[in-house]
């Protein structure tokens, strides 16, 4: 089988609007771990591992931060249910189906830009 042609990045911002999904996407080699580090997101990964995994979970609860999906499910909430499941093995599941309206950015921000 074929691998599928990265998908373009989105147009530029003439505008010059601010931009919350598409921030950093266009940066060089955002998709790669050089071109993360260059915007310090690490420094949330620093953080979270200096403080441990209840505190990232408090943290997200406190923020009523949303999954994108239609229920809007806290995020919060979702990683508590992970963490309290029996066992070690977890496995993450992500649904980037571009099917429904609005959602054609899910591909481009996989490939581009995987930090958000």
């Amino acid at each position: 089988m074929c691998p599928m042609p990265a998908s373009p990045l989105t147009a530029s911002n003439p505008a010059q609007l601010p931009e919350c999904v598409f921030e950093h996407i266009r940066e060089p080699r955002r998709s790669a771990l050089e071109g993360y580090e260059v915007s310090d997101e690490f420094a949330a990964v620093h953080l979270a591992r200096e403080h441990g995994p209840e505190f990232v979970i408090q943290t997200l609860t406190d923020s009523i931060l949303a999954g994108r999906g239609g229920a809007g499910f806290s995020t919060g909430r979702k990683w508590q249910a992970v963490r309290d499941a029996p066992g070690t093995l977890k496995t993450i599941v992500c649904n980037a189906d571009e099917g429904e309206l609005g959602c054609f950015q899910d591909r481009a921000i996989l490939e581009h830009d995987p930090s958000p």
